[in-house]
């Protein structure tokens, strides 16, 4: 025999076959629109791809300087450097009476 939590389901099920229905509808839904727009931001994704790797270099060639100095160094055939973002020590603005002037 079955346990008294399957026969208060199935009796729930039965006698609430509206709510039921709206409930597995709403379960129906929500699954399409969440697959669509995974598939949507995949084609997306793909689509930006193509169009920035398209247009800009896969190969980027840098200044040698100080910024730019190797990290490894392989024997006649490439090597591999680094450019960081030169970032300011502080937030202030440097000389602002001058600024100011040249605004005014």
């Amino acid at each position: 025999m079955s346990s008294i939590n399957s026969r208060i389901a199935y009796s729930y099920i039965k006698n609430n076959k509206r709510l039921t229905i709206v409930a597995a509808l709403g379960i129906v839904i929500g699954m399409s629109v969440y697959i669509f727009l995974n598939s949507m931001l995949a084609g997306f994704d793909t689509k930006t791809n193509e169009l920035v790797f398209r247009t800009i270099p896969a190969i980027k060639v840098f200044k040698d300087d100080e910024l730019s100095k190797p990290i490894v160094n392989f024997k006649d055939k490439f090597s591999i450097i680094v450019n960081p973002k030169i970032v300011p020590n502080t937030n202030n603005i440097s000389n602002p009476n001058s600024l100011i002037l040249f605004l005014e």
